[in-house]
């Protein structure tokens, strides 16, 4: 799945537009969120800036193990 994917997953799950999710970021136009998507798809987004737009939607980015490696998953959450 790419970020852009992603993303438009947990937008229509929480019933945010590009627009409503630039404004509660403090964006000032949808263009701010549409833009990074449209680069490769968001896959070259900083993520910081992913972290960031995913705390608005109420969700979290995780780094899971693949199958078969012993390994906790870690949250990224920009916090120390």
């Amino acid at each position: 799945m790419t970020v852009k994917e992603g993303i438009n997953i947990l937008l229509i799950k929480s019933g945010l537009t590009q627009e409503e999710l630039a404004h509660a970021l403090g964006l000032k136009s949808r263009s701010a969120i549409s833009v990074p998507l449209s680069r490769n798809k968001g896959m070259g987004m900083r993520v910081e800036t992913l972290i960031r737009w995913l705390d608005k939607l109420d969700a979290d980015l995780v780094i899971q193990p693949r199958e078969g490696e012993v390994m906790d998953e870690i949250l990224l959450d920009g916090e120390e």
